[in-house]
Parts: C-alpha cells; structure tokens; sequence
C-alpha cells in the first residue's frame, strides 16, 4: 500500500508581503528538539538542525529546496516554516553559481538547486526543528524607495531591526551600512572597470548600471544589479541583506561569446569596514606546502574581524587576482552577544570572541532534512528499468528488500506490474532539460497515468545511480518506516573530478585488493564525483597498451619497460585485464574515465631501437626518466609522430575512456635539438610543450575521440596569453592551472587549490573539509593522490560540493557519519572530525617548521597551549565514537585516524623540543670559543631534548606498524616514520636559511701527517659541531669522501659512531689509509651528510695530499 499526503500539494494562496518596516520580524530562536524529533502531523516535510559551535545568535540557512521536495510536489508560496508554533521567515533564491545565474527576484517556481533561505538561532549543542507545513505566510517587507534630494537620483534602503543598508540606485554601490546602531563602513562600496592588465590597465569610464530584479520580505531582501561599458565584461552586482544580519555581496562576469573579454580587461572591488581588524589565519588562503603556488596568487580568501563599539563584523569572501570573481559575506554581531561568547561581559571590544562565529561562518549548523515521502506501507515493489541502469536498480533493490519491502526481480521498461506491487520506474529522458534536470541531475517523484508507485528520473546514468543511492539512504535511515524520498538535485557543477595513485608509500587501497578499490570508488561515487582518471604511471590502475602497431619495440626482456604507464613489458596483459575490469565498473555506475597520458615519455625499448628519434642533447633542459638515462624523444621527429599514433590507435581501440588526461611527468622531458627549436619559432605557442599537447589533441579528433581532453600543466604553468591558441573545448586542470581562472571559461577549467590528497604521515598536509569547500567553491574541479582511510572527507568534498556548494562542512559531516556508523553515532562523527579536522589545521599552518620559527615566544606557547588542548579533545571524542561504533569492520579506520593523534603529539612535542634547543644555543654561543665548551648541564638539556624526540618517533613508529594497510607498511619500508626522514614534513635543508642558527652546522679540519710512499697513514679530521642538533650515530650521518681517495685506499664512507656530539662539542676522527708506492699527489673531498631524506651536505673540505 502506498500512502501520500494529499495536504501537503494544495496551493494555500500567494504570500503577500508589504513595504518596510516592522520590527521583530525575520529571525526566531527555533526551540530545542531531540536528536529523534519526527515531524509534526501538519508537516509535510521538516528541517533539523544542530549547532556544534558556542555561537547562540541567528544564522542563515540555506537548503536546496529540490532536497525537500522535488518541482511540483510543493507550492512554495503556499506553505509556511513553522518552529514550536513560531513562525520563520523565509526566501527562496537561485541556486546556480552566481557567475552563470539568470537573477532572477523573486524566484516564483524553484527548480530543484533553488535555495530556501531562512534564519534561526539554535543554543549550542542543541537540536531544533523547523516544520514545512500548509498555509499562508505572513510578514512584511524590508525595502523601500527613498529619492536622493541632493542629487535626484534614487536609494534603495533596506531596514531590519538591527541592520540597516542603503544602495545608490544609479551606480548600484553600497552607501552605508549600519547594524547594531555602528555605522560600518569606512567608504562606499567601489567597483572599477579597466582596459589592459597588470601594469598596463587603465580605468574605463563609469558603467551603466541597470536593476535588474529585486524581492524583499522578512527574511531576506535581494537586489541584482548588471553593470556594463562599451567592449568591456559585464559584471553582476547582487546584495542579499538578511534579517538575522548576515550581508552578501557578489561580483561576477555575465555570460560571454567568442574571445575571453578577461584577456584585456580587468576590474576591481573595494570594500573598507571600519573598526580594529584581525586576520583569522585558519580562514585565509594559503599556498600548498607540497605542490605548486599558483592557486593562492590567482584567488585569495580574506577573513578578517572588525571590532567597532557596539558591533564585530566577521568578514569572509573570495576574490581573483584581475576583479573577475569578487565576494563578501559579512557577519554582524552585537556586542553583548560577542562578549558572551567570550565570558567578558562589559569588556572593550578587543576581548570580544567572535571565534564561534566564525566558526558557524565557516563550517555551519548540522542542517538535517527529512523531505517529502511517499510511504511504502505493505505491498512489494517492482522496480523497472533500461539496461544503462542495472547498478541503480540493484542499488534500489538491495535497500528495499534491507528496509522489509518485498521486492519483485527487477524487470525491463514495460514489463506488467503484479496487482499487489508498487513500481519503481527508473526512466533516462531524452529532453532532461525540459523537464528542469541538468547535467547529473535527478528527480525522484510520483508515477503518472495513475499507476501506484514513483518514477525515477534523469537524463544520465550517473544521475540514476545519485538518485538510486539517496533513496537508498532514505530507507536505511528510517528502516521502521519504508518510503522513498520525493526530491530532486541538479548539481552545481558539471566537472567533479579526481584521480588516485601515487608512490607505494602515498596510496593506501590500489596497492591492496579490489575490494579496496571499489570501496574507494563507492564513496566517491556516492559523494557525487562523476569523473575519475586512472594515473596510470602512479597507480596498479593502468591502462597498458601492447604496441601491437609499432611491434619492433615490444620485448619479452624482464629489465623493458614503458615509460607511459611505468609498466614492465612482462606485466602489460596483467594489468590491461585489470585496467578494464575497474573502467566497466565505473561505467556500469555512469562514471566518466579518463586516462593519464604523459608526454615527452617512451618505452625503454623505443630508445633502443630508435636512437635516432632520441633528443641528442643529455644536458638541460632535457629531463632524465625514472630509469637514470636520457630517455627523453624528439618530439618533431618522424619516427616519435609514428610511437604516438600508434599508441592513441591502440589505447582508444583497447579502452572505451572518455576523457585523455595530458601531462609532462617526472618521467617527461623537452628535446631541444635544432629541428625542435626551427619548429618552436613557428608554432602557436611558442612553447615546445604546449605544442606538443596540441599536437596529441589534433590526433585525439582527427581519430574521431569525441571525449574530454585536458592538459594538466605540471611543469608548465597554464599562462593567460595561450587563451586564444587553444581549442575552444580543451580543459585545464590540476596544479598549474589556476592562472586559466583569469581568463577561460570556468567549464573549462578544473584547479586544485592545495596540495594532493595523499598520505598524512609523510607530512602531505591535506586541506580539511571546510577549506576544502572554500577551494571548491562552485566551479569543476580536478584533484588527484592516493590515501583514502582517514582523508576520505578530502576527497568526497570534491563530490559533494560540487553538488551543493551551499551545504555546510558540518551536514558533509554529519552525512558521512551516519552512512558510515548510522544515524545513532552520526553527531558522535562530527564532533570527532571536527577534533580529527582542528588539528589538522593546526599542523598544516603553525606547526610547519617554516611557519613556527616565524613566531614570537608568546605566538609558540598559545599554538601549543591550542595543539595540546585539541588533541586531548580528539582523543576523548574518538574513544566515545569507537566504544559506540566500534564495528570490526571500522578497525583499519579507527587505527588509521588514532595514529594521527600519535604523529601530532610526536611533532608538535618535537617543535617544542626545537625550540627550547634553540633558545639553550643562543645563549650559549660563547661555547664555540670558550676553551671550556658547553656547560655540561646545558649539553645534557640539549641532548636529552633531542633523545626525546627519537623516543617520540619510536613511539610512533610503533603504532604504525600496528595499523593495517599497505600504505603505512611501505612508509615504514622507507624510514619515513624517523626524524629528518619524512616526506615533506619540512625539516629539511630548505629550513636551514631561515634560521638564526641552522639545524645542522659545523667545521671541518684535514690533518694528513706527513705522508711517505708505500706506507701506511693517518687522515685526522677534527669536527666541531656549531648547529643546534646534536650529532649521534644511527640516523645517517656519514663523512662521504670522493675524488682521489681510492688512489690512497682510504675508505669512500665513514658513518658517524660514538658519543652524541651536542653544539660545541669537538671531536678527532681516524681514517686509515696507504700512499702508492713512489711519490705522487692526490687531491680528496669530504663531505659530512645531515640525515635528511635527501642528500645535502653541510660540511665540505678539498685537501691535496702529497707524499714523497
């Protein structure tokens, strides 16, 4: 039996909204609920939601009005939110990116990605509910129209009981904003039009300036401006003020044809609040600290508190480097609530805390909807289907039959329906558009021409398979109650892609099963990621070819290898058989697959048997492979064009991918010979490796490959001047592309704004799931790495917010955790992660070595008063989750994510243990002349600090080798759990310059003796150590000796042995050598190696050595 609520589709009148001005109105404090509250018997549908910060003020919400009921099941107009009897005032907005929306005020008929937008203020650590419920809204109007006498030219005011703005009609700048009786700003609002760029701009003449839409009422009122001058963009202007104090302003390009405008124009947006300013650190871009900066130089992230007499503005936006993209959104606070919030009531505004704000700001209530349902109440089910949508009616069935449904077997489009049984139709429209679904959209809504049941629609298979996993969420969810979820989703963004692989020690599933594997890509497909790229070279995810149409180079040799994928010839069918099992997987769930292709790269076989096609030049800027020879091609030559045709036939022949991923590898490089150069100067670009993408481009099409292409510009920085040299529809993506942002159309365009996604304990500091939403914002993307477990927030973000950029890191949060552990532990979840996520902010930015030596005394203490704090936090709330959700199933989970509480305690111990050593060495640097040496109380300090932090490694490393995976095994394998022996923890040479005294530091003296023909010797070498590490044996510091030293039978190494030798110590080491019989002359060099990963000397002498 299927049972709909009739109620709730009855249009109960048009809200009427008058003009300006009662107060009172717009914001309610929504009563608490409990973590099982159910909708009211009015409701229709219903909203939860939990606030985890400290922060008890009004803050906006905005939920996709598709996640609460699908288009056509509900008459917005009709309807009211109800809290506790309370009404709450709400708006409806676009939804689409700003960048792309048709502003549109008020929005009459929402589409699915519409926005309702309301205010509540939720107690901390408290539920509330807010109720979808029939009937006419009341409220009154926030806007008005007041003429300007001075000039003749009219305002817009807006007046809410505590925020007040006023908006220049003709030129559509912010005049003046009030809120809490503070007038905020310093200057009006002021936006810039500019023929050139960088240098070379100048201003244009002011633009014409039209409203384009506006809509007001109790919550929220919204203008929309355009801007536009004569063969300049045109810009957007949109202000939304809401009631509860929240003011957003937004700045971006209209829509375009032809050449990019942004090739040759700029613009520029100031805003100037008044008050004494702070930066919030956690809340500001930042370059990667592993991977390349030139994200951080196109978008900035500003997040500043301005604190003024009676108010604090929390100031947070998003802005490109030339104007083109520009955001603010400004958090008013009162000051008695900020000096709640901070325990100082009374207070000067400089002890206010507007940290919890902020924090909302940035991560947001836990917002819970429970949408429309169609209740499956006895009766089976029948689920239809075409052949494209297997997965998603095996997805449908499994759950249905989990949630007691009796289910019929699955049947084709058209099969008869049993009398008794309800059908699920799964359709693919051909016309999805004209049923408002875009892109991987979906609808899940009643059956028409009467049958009893619902239809699933959408106009992809990926969209199928989105639809299929949240109805199967629904019913897990709420098992006692089976009912399909009456919404719908059109995603934000059309490109939400990545790709996994990395070295052994960076991956933790591809190196495992394939159970891991679809594990992995299970999650990201549930996220929303529609695009995956196998990488091939970085992976056990490889696309092989066999070269069967260059066959003089395949080789049954066991040492052949090809570079294209870094397989061994031997393993090519091994892998192939594997490369297509994992692409039909994801194609039978709508995936998209594209392959990574280097360029600049051949087999090991090809430079064997065509050294004629070799680049002739072994030096720079030719690039050596992995395999420690010149295996770089001449990219012009005859013989290299007939490799690559060979290779595209085969890989397009082979694998039915959708999508070619171009990059020039580590294993890539440039030929320069004098072909290349006379092919250089005539070329479009005159770059030899754009040149040779575009050249694989034109071979893709002229082999009719109608997928994506994309250039991943490693090396060579995508640069605004190839714009209009390129393909119109050739993507950029990844590290090196930020610059396109400037110029490219955003479809195009898919940056990654921060390092790989990859393994924690090698020191890849991975951005947390909130700043992964600020990196994302609402354009594609395209991230790559290869560790999963305990960074799988990382990688679903990129999904997800893709999807709904407009959804809080905290309900990211709160739906993982209850799709991992179930809705009973899901709260549980986000605190953890909300700890788990803390210190990962605190070790990507104060506790990187470069960062920390930066700071004061005073900056030092309150990082670690912070570190210490949080981490006792984690720990208590990942032992709560783990006694409440300790499945066996999550064991790998929870030691992954346990260990990281170890390796935080091991370093921000060790950065405190630096320090002190540092602070014992500046006052002891008379110790270096001092006859007497070092204190002996100061040597001991200073060797006990760094014994405790081995003892730290240790206990680490310990641990480590406890948890499962192979990804921390083979971190292990490499010595990367020891000091000084991490990836890109940042202890390293590139730390020396930057400190007063560097870590490692020292003399060296050569005393040779006299030296006689034929007899045997003595090389003393007095070292004296003037660093701030201590010396010890065991951890690879060594003497390497080099030029004529084997002439002397002196040995190439001595590794350091013996006592530890602290800063000042001294100490005479023996190396026995013989001279040659007669008399010579040899010349040596000695080089004492610190016990980094990577070799660097810190000590060098050359002797020459003579003997008679």
């Amino acid at each position: 039996m299927l049972v709909y609520d009739q109620r709730s589709a009855v249009a109960v009148g048009r809200v009427l909204l008058a003009l300006i001005g009662l107060s009172g109105i717009g914001v309610i404090a929504a009563p608490a609920s409990s973590e099982t509250d159910v909708n009211s018997d009015d409701a229709v549908a219903s909203i939860r939601v939990y606030n985890p910060t400290g922060w008890d003020g009004p803050v906006v919400t905005e939920v996709p009005t598709g996640d609460i009921a699908a288009p056509g099941l509900l008459d917005w107009e009709g309807v009211r939110l109800v809290s506790d009897g309370g009404e709450v005032p709400f708006a409806v907005r676009e939804g689409t990116g700003h960048w792309k929306a048709k502003l549109v005020a008020p929005v009459e008929k929402p589409r699915a990605e519409d926005l309702l937008v309301f205010s509540v203020a939720v107690p901390p650590a408290t539920w509330a509910r807010i109720d979808v419920v029939p009937g006419k809204a009341t409220g009154e109007s926030a806007f008005s129209r007041v003429s300007a006498l001075a000039s003749g030219s009219g305002k817009l005011t807006i007046v809410y009981p505590n925020v007040k703005a006023v908006v220049d009609e003709a030129t559509g700048m912010l005049l003046q904003l009030e809120a809490f009786g503070e007038d905020l700003l310093e200057r009006p609002l002021a936006i810039t039009l500019y023929e050139g760029t960088g240098d070379n701009r100048r201003p244009l003449e002011a633009p014409r300036v039209r409203l384009a839409s506006s809509a007001s009422n109790a919550a929220m009122t919204e203008l929309n401006f355009v801007l536009s001058a004569p063969e300049a963009p045109a810009l957007a202007l949109t202000y939304r003020i809401h009631a509860c104090g929240l003011v957003e302003i937004w700045s971006d390009e209209r829509p375009w044809e032809g050449r990019s405008p942004w090739l040759d124009h700029e613009a520029s947006c100031s805003l100037a609040l008044k008050g004494e300013k702070e930066t919030l650190p956690y809340l500001v871009n930042r370059a990667p600290f592993y991977g390349f900066k030139d994200y951080e130089k196109v978008v900035k992230t500003p997040a500043v508190v301005h604190r003024a007499p009676g108010a604090a503005v929390v100031e947070l936006g998003e802005e490109f480097a030339n104007g083109r993209h520009w955001n603010r959104r400004l958090y008013l606070a009162d000051s008695q609530r900020a000096a709640r919030a901070a325990g100082t009531a009374g207070a000067p505004c400089e002890a206010w805390s507007v940290g919890p704000l902020a924090e909302l700001a940035d991560e947001g209530f836990v917002v819970d909807v429970h949408p429309r349902k169609l209740v499956w109440s006895g009766g089976s089910a029948t689920v239809t289907y075409p052949e494209k949508a297997a997965v998603a009616a095996e997805i449908l069935t499994l759950a249905l039959g989990e949630a007691g449904v009796k289910r019929e077997a699955a049947a084709s489009p058209g099969s008869q329906v049993p009398p008794d049984s309800g059908s699920i139709d799964l359709r693919l429209l051909d016309g999805p558009a004209a049923q408002g679904i875009e892109g991987d959209g979906f609808a899940v809504r009643l059956a028409v021409d009467g049958r009893a049941g619902a239809e699933i629609v959408a106009g992809t298979q990926f969209g199928l398979i989105q639809a299929a996993l949240r109805v199967a969420d629904s019913l897990r969810s709420d098992p006692g109650t089976p009912s399909l979820p009456l919404v719908a989703r059109n995603p934000a963004v059309d490109m939400r892609a990545g790709g996994f692989g990395g070295g052994s020690f960076e991956v933790d599933f591809p190196h495992e099963s394939d159970a891991q594997w679809e594990h992995a890509l299970d999650g990201m497909i549930h996220s929303g990621m529609n695009v995956m790229a196998d990488l091939s070279m970085w992976s056990n995810w490889r696309m092989t070819v066999t070269y069967k149409y260059l066959p003089e180079i395949r080789s049954d040799s066991p040492d052949a290898l090809d570079e294209m994928t870094r397989t061994k010839f031997s393993e090519i069918d091994e892998h192939r058989e594997h490369g297509l099992k994992l692409l039909d997987y994801l194609h039978r769930r709508g995936v998209k697959v594209w392959q990574w292709v280097p360029i600049g790269a051949v087999p090991t076989t090809f430079a064997e048997k065509h050294p004629e096609a070799m680049c002739p030049t072994a030096g720079p800027p030719a690039r050596h492979g992995f395999s420690g020879k010149n295996v770089i091609p001449c990219h012009t030559h005859p013989v290299y064009r007939r490799f690559i045709e060979a290779y595209v036939r085969e890989l397009l022949e082979t694998y039915p991918i959708d999508g070619i991923v171009m990059i020039r590898d580590d294993n890539g490089g440039i030929c320069d010979c004098d072909r290349c150069r006379e092919s250089l100067a005539s070329s479009r670009t005159k770059s030899p490796v754009w040149e040779q993408y575009l050249v694989l481009y034109d071979l893709l099409r002229s082999r009719g490959f109608t997928g994506d292409v994309a250039v991943y510009p490693y090396f060579d920085l995508y640069e605004p001047r190839l714009d209009p040299l390129l393909p119109e529809d050739l993507l950029i993506v990844g590290h090196g592309s930020a610059n396109a942002l400037l110029v490219r159309r955003y479809a195009l365009v898919g940056p990654m704004g921060d390092t790989w996604i990859d393994n924690l304990f090698t020191g890849f500091r991975v951005a947390p799931s909130a700043r992964m939403k600020r990196l994302l914002a609402d354009r594609p993307g395209f991230w790559i790495g290869g560790a999963y477990c305990g960074t799988e927030l990382a990688w679903e973000s990129i999904g997800y917010f893709g999807s709904r950029p407009t959804a809080t890191p905290n309900s990211f949060r709160y739906d993982w955790g209850k799709r991992t552990f179930g809705a009973e532990h899901a709260l549980a979840y986000v605190h953890t992660v909300d700890a788990y996520e803390k210190l990962q902010e605190i070790y990507n930015l104060p506790m990187h070595p470069s960062n920390w030596v930066d700071l004061d005394a005073g900056q030092r203490e309150a990082v670690s008063q912070e570190g210490w704090q949080e981490l006792e936090r984690f720990r208590n709330r990942l032992a709560e989750l783990e006694q409440g959700a300790g499945d066996p199933a999550h064991a790998k989970w929870f030691a992954h994510v346990r260990l990281f509480g170890t390796y935080f305690e091991y370093h921000l111990r060790r950065l405190e243990c630096f320090s002190r050593m540092q602070a014992l060495v500046a006052d002891t640097k008379s110790a270096l002349t001092d006859p007497g040496g070092l204190a002996e109380a100061v040597r001991q300090e200073l060797i006990a600090l760094h014994r405790e932090v081995y003892e730290l490694s240790d206990k680490y490393d310990e641990e480590a080798a406890r948890v499962p995976g192979n990804m921390l095994a083979e971190t292990r394998r490499f010595d990367m759990t020891r000091p000084f022996k991490e990836w890109v923890a940042g202890y390293d040479a590139s730390l020396e310059g930057r400190l007063a005294t560097r870590q490692f530091s020292g003399s060296m003296e050569v005393a040779p003796g006299e030296l006689a023909a034929g007899t045997p010797f003595t090389l003393r070498v007095s070292l004296e150590n003037s660093g701030v590490i201590p010396w010890m044996a065991g951890v690879g510091q060594r003497i390497e000796l080099s030029g004529e030293f084997e002439k002397l039978a002196l040995p190439a190494q001595w590794d350091y042995q013996g006592d530890w030798m602290a800063f000042g110590d001294r100490r005479t080491v023996e190396l026995a050598g013989k001279t040659p019989d007669g008399p010579g002359q040899a010349r040596i060099k000695l080089e004492f190696l610190a016990p980094f990963r990577n070799r660097w000397a810190f000590i060098t002498k050359e002797v020459s050595l003579a003997w008679k």
